[in-house]
């Protein structure tokens, strides 16, 4: 198998480092049973009885993608993964300082929807042109009924799944 010829340890945090192939994301990838799989799920599964049909991913207290210290291993949903990676600073959402137009996520423009951030300037915008007659650009009118789609079948997925 070779799960402990691919090993460095990390005194300073007792992670243990997989030195063998890795993805773009940094996680270690093996070979088990057949096809290739991720290092710490596989680990998971010798060393803590988790069940890949179950539906749950195997996340790290350390943080550490290359990690497959079974200490270091915990299981949760996505939601729980999302809140994690929020809690920690790691949402790549996060990390934006601005919206697409370039205005600031921050102080008096920022509106919370959903759960998400969004620019209370560029929101102030959309208004306008819609008021001002925008609605009779043909484009425009598709670029705005195309948003308001996604949003009425995102909303309605969520309101379908509980």
């Amino acid at each position: 198998m070779g799960l402990f010829q691919n090993i460095r340890l990390v005194e300073a945090t007792g992670c243990w480092e997989w030195t063998g192939r890795r993805n773009q994301r940094n996680y270690g990838v093996m070979w088990f049973f057949g096809k290739n799989q991720l290092v710490h799920r596989v680990v998971a599964q010798l060393y803590k009885r988790f069940d890949p049909a179950s539906g749950l991913q195997v996340l790290h207290h350390c943080d550490n993608p290359p990690c497959f210290n079974p200490k270091h291993l915990f299981f949760g949903t996505n939601d729980d993964n999302a809140r994690d990676c929020s809690v920690k600073g790691r949402e790549w959402n996060s990390k934006k300082t601005h919206c697409p137009k370039g205005h600031p996520y921050s102080g008096d423009n920022v509106m919370i929807f959903d759960g998400k951030r969004s620019c209370r300037e560029c929101a102030r915008t959309t208004s306008r042109e819609f008021s001002r007659g925008r609605k009779d650009d043909p484009e425009w009118r598709a670029r705005h009924n195309k948003q308001a789609r996604e949003s009425y079948h995102r909303v309605k997925n969520l309101s379908e799944a509980t």
